[in-house]
């Protein structure tokens, strides 16, 4: 029987586990915690017309402090809602944009001469 350090070790190196290989496990929770929020937010705001229930979540959202303009892309991008996989692929797109961009530094050789 394998020990915890063989199992997760062995685990992450197969091939069919990039997704866990390229985010954080806090990261997967984060999102799997953002979309389940939006669902919910999505059923009691936009299909019900639940005010209480909307601002209960609104609540929770804020003391997680999870960034609504995250929440309201993945709330009013109402075609791709639909599925969970087009849900997931809309909130990385958006986290991948709100990533800063790294500028250049030093100098870049573009040639290299020792005469």
């Amino acid at each position: 029987m394998l020990g915890m350090a063989g199992l997760s070790s062995s685990w992450a190196f197969r091939s069919g586990r990039s997704e866990v290989q390229s985010k954080s496990f806090s990261a997967l929770k984060e999102q799997a915690l953002v979309l389940d929020l939006t669902q919910r937010l999505a059923e009691a705001q936009i299909e019900r017309g639940d005010a209480v229930a909307s601002q209960g979540l609104w609540n929770e959202i804020a003391a997680l402090e999870i960034d609504p303009e995250r929440i309201i892309h993945l709330l009013y991008n109402r075609e791709r809602r639909s599925t969970h996989a087009a849900l997931r692929a809309t909130d990385d797109q958006w986290m991948n944009d709100q990533q800063p961009e790294i500028p250049a530094r030093g100098w870049r050789l573009k040639t290299f001469s020792l005469f």
